[in-house]
């Protein structure tokens, strides 16, 4: 006997035999035979079926006889001329039943373990084994005896069903060799290709309820034609052997490996049901040009093996040649076991409870793609494979992840309550809008405009309580002509679009928008980031911050509430505008507010930070406002004008807006150069200039109350105007807390000098402190002389009431300090008041005012 296998030839079933077949049965019916003669082959040296002499009782078999082929000796039996057998029991093994080529055999029953051989003589001519009939049977084996090899296509050997349904392969039946099977059939046995044989199927409907096998092996081939099904039991390829198809249908059943079941190029296989095993489906085995799909069919489709899309971009076979899509139905499902790897393309709605992975230079695309992942589904990238989600495509749920090497990009899509894993990256090209919607966190990265081009990048915080809690990279570079805002994250339709506290968005870009900030927002080593119509709210873990030169711009129309806003050391920020609320400003770093800005500070803004208003130092009006109601600023404010560079005191201005109460607080410091406007509390440090010798000045446009825990510190460099710090007003000045006098700049009083430290139209109340670093005025002690529209310091003890000239009114003065125990009348500054302060005032007095 040959060894059986099969070559993919795909035929017609011939009209002729379709006849024959029907006419067969027709007759037998019609004969209205109800007695059944079985008849016995008795020539054991073999012959013709349709030789009476060769059974006992003489005759010949027809469709309703059970014919045997017994007995223990090798001898071949030719079925020419077309018989039709009711019940053939083949009990010899070593017997051959062959069907000659051109003839057809029909056999409604068949068991024992000889063999059924069709085209046994290996001919041209189109030769059938038909099951007819309801419920057919054969359960011996068959060869099929085609050989492509030697000119006998395989579809010159067939097996095929006749009239009828319920025709069935029975559990002992093998079926083996080279040819074609076609029709519905009902598989219980094993059909095998092996040892370079070949099956087609063509126009076949395989059912396999329990045990149906349908193998290759042994360098044996399997062709499905694309108008085949196989429905059930197993379908495999071991070792050596080959499974390919023009198309087709399988349905609940298993593919197994670990050879592979190839899709050709153009062909489109539909898997329905349950498919399951550990087999590999190949789509695009042949790797050509043509579109090439492997569909997930009907509701509830579930795939639980391989697949490999097998494109070659790199050879003329685009990705899209070899597809895994959905059809028809919904649920469509790729299961735990499942793995899709290769090059290719996914599209349409599936479920992926497996893995999809890009590996070893291969590449996958999703486009139109709408992937769910429920619980274990895993889309990978690693060791230089490439994932690109299309602009159309959405994954819900599981991971997204790039490994060592590997390479995720986006023209767009979405990505909804999945992880983002790492240590790749996922990149949204330049030009595309990726949304983020649910929860998708990770300790992978987004890179937004990865390709650094100049078309507009989004990452979109997409839909009510979006939340985002892994990395972003926004990847502009204006060096390199690629303006911030062409790489963007924002929020888009819904409210609650949150960062979580493992969020960090890094690089160079633009933040617009709503967003709730739990994480950190960093510009760093070179990059920027600048918000722009961006309203960031910072609940409690957020922090904004520019370090080892990076730099936060914010927008005139944005706004910060709550959290930290920082800037390390080489860390910049400026503003154009903006509003703060609630939240620490902290440093070493500064906020710089630009010329022409205006910033807005309402709640409780606190922090050991800076802010400097006007901090390029243009001539262009700068503000920082104090909003709304008891707005309390608590860190450092440097108002940044520069008269002598031309840049008046009033381009640099801190002032109180809309609203009552505005204050800084007990841990301000207000410094530098410029205007306050508007009625203000301070409980801080006022020290204008930058409190190293650098005079300042500030002028008051408005009323200004002094509380007990403020601090004004001057600084004495001379008494020309513009040698010392100055408060000048045109409101009402409520003075309390402390004044802390110092000298700088190597100044040394003659000790004549008066010093209008403070010159208002209306000053009420004094210091409750002064302290002097120093004392170095000859004529000193230097004391505070307070009127009631300036505050000056007086450099010559004696002149006590500071009028500039020493008379009987500077004795009664300084008898009155004596008698109200004011620290002025500690002449020799023993710390207590006595006789020897009387004494030594009269030796000031006497010694004058030079």
């Amino acid at each position: 006997m040959r060894s059986t296998a099969f070559h993919t030839i795909t035929r017609t079933v011939s009209p002729r035999a379709v006849l024959l077949a029907a006419g067969f049965a027709v007759s037998a019916l019609a004969t209205g035979v109800s007695a059944q003669t079985t008849y016995t082959w008795t020539n054991l040296s073999g012959g013709l079926w349709n030789t009476a002499a060769n059974w006992s009782p003489t005759g010949i078999p027809g469709a309703a006889d059970t014919a045997i082929l017994g007995d223990t000796a090798t001898y071949t039996v030719s079925a020419a001329g077309g018989p039709s057998i009711g019940m053939l029991e083949m009990q010899n093994a070593m017997a051959t039943l062959g069907v000659p080529a051109g003839s057809s055999l029909f056999v409604h029953m068949s068991t024992g373990p000889g063999v059924i051989v069709v085209n046994h003589d290996l001919m041209a001519p189109t030769t059938y084994l038909y099951l007819y009939g309801n419920n057919a049977t054969i359960d011996s084996p068959v060869v099929l005896n085609a050989d492509p090899g030697m000119g006998i296509p395989l579809d010159r050997a067939r097996l095929a069903t006749s009239t009828g349904s319920g025709q069935t392969l029975g559990t002992s039946a093998v079926v083996s060799g080279s040819g074609r099977i076609q029709g519905a059939i009902i598989n219980n046995g094993l059909i095998t290709a092996t040892s370079g044989n070949a099956f087609d199927f063509v126009s076949a409907n395989i059912t396999q309820p329990t045990t149906g096998v349908i193998r290759a092996e042994n360098g044996g081939t399997l062709a499905f034609g694309a108008s085949s099904s196989i429905v059930g039991g197993i379908v495999e390829a071991h070792a050596g052997g080959t499974s390919t198809a023009s198309g087709g249908q399988l349905m609940d059943l298993a593919i197994m490996g670990p050879g592979e079941l190839g899709v050709q190029a153009g062909g489109t296989m539909f898997v329905s049901g349950f498919v399951d095993g550990d087999g590999t489906i190949v789509v695009n085995n042949d790797q050509q040009p043509a579109t090439t799909y492997l569909y997930l069919q009907g509701n509830n489709a579930t795939f639980d093996a391989s697949v490999r899309l097998n494109a070659n971009p790199g050879a003329g076979v685009p990705l899209d040649r070899a597809r895994l899509a959905s059809n028809s139905g919904s649920g469509q499902t790729l299961g735990e076991n499942a793995e899709v790897f290769g090059s290719g393309r996914l599209q349409g709605a599936i479920i992926n409870n497996g893995l999809v992975t890009a590996t070893s230079g291969n590449a996958i695309e999703f486009v139109s793609a709408n992937i769910t992942q429920p619980t274990t589904g895993v889309i990978r990238a690693e060791n230089g494979g490439t994932l690109t989600f299309g602009a159309s495509s959405s994954i819900v749920g599981g991971i997204v992840e790039a490994d060592a090497g590997g390479t995720s990009t986006s023209s767009g899509g979405q990505l909804m309550d999945l992880a983002i894993m790492g240590p790749g990256e996922l990149g949204v090209q330049a030009g595309g809008s990726m949304l983020v919607s649910g929860l998708v966190d990770g300790d992978g990265t987004i890179v937004v405009n990865n390709d650094q081009q100049p078309a507009t990048t989004y990452l979109y915080l997409q839909g009510n309580n979006a939340t985002f809690d892994a990395s972003v990279r926004l990847n502009a570079n204006p060096g390199a002509g690629v303006p911030l805002d062409r790489a963007r994250l924002a929020s888009n339709s819904g409210s609650g679009q949150t960062l979580s506290e493992n969020a960090k968005v890094f690089g160079s870009g633009r933040l617009q928008g709503v967003i709730i900030n739990n994480g950190l927002i960093t510009a760093t080593s070179g990059n920027a980031i600048e918000f722009v119509s961006a309203n960031i709210t910072q609940p409690t873990t957020g922090v904004i911050r520019a370090e080892n030169g990076g730099t936060l711009a914010f927008g005139a129309s944005s706004s910060i509430v709550g959290g930290v806003v920082e800037a390390d050391a080489g860390g910049t920020s400026t503003s154009s505008g903006g509003q703060l609320t609630d939240l620490a400003i902290m440093g070493p770093g500064e906020l710089g507010v630009q010329a022409g800005g205006s910033m807005l500070v309402s709640g409780l803004v606190d922090g050991d930070g800076t802010i400097v208003v006007n901090n390029d130092q243009q001539s262009a009006t700068t503000y920082l406002y104090l909003n709304l109601d008891n707005a309390m600023f608590d860190a450092h404010v440097r108002l940044n004008a520069n008269p002598a560079s031309g840049v008046p005191l009033d381009r640099a201005r801190l002032a109180a807006n809309a609203g009552t109460g505005h204050s800084l607080g007990k841990n301000s410091l207000l410094s530098g150069n410029g205007y306050l406007q508007g009625s203000i509390v301070h409980h801080g440090l006022i020290s204008p200039g930058d409190g190293t010798g650098g005079i300042g000045e500030f002028q008051m446009t408005a009323a200004q109350t002094f509380s007990s825990e403020m601090n004004l510190d001057i600084e004495l460099g001379g008494a020309a105007t513009g040698e010392f710090d100055r408060l000048v007003g045109n409101g009402v000045l409520d003075l309390n807390g402390t004044l802390n006098v110092s000298y700088v700049n190597s100044y040394v009083p003659a000790g004549n000098e008066r010093i209008k430290v403070i010159d208002n139209p209306t000053v009420n109340n004094e210091f409750a402190t002064v302290n002097f670093a120093q004392r170095l005025s000859p004529t000193g002690p230097e004391h505070v002389v307070y009127n009631t529209n300036n505050v000056m310091v007086v450099m010559c003890f004696a002149d006590c009431d500071g009028n500039g000239s020493l008379s009987i009114f500077d004795y009664i003065c300084f008898g009155n300090a004596y008698a109200s125990n004011d620290p002025y009348a500690d002449c020799n500054l023993s710390g207590s008041l006595n006789i020897f302060d009387y004494i030594c005032f009269g030796n000031k007095y006497a010694a004058g005012c030079p």
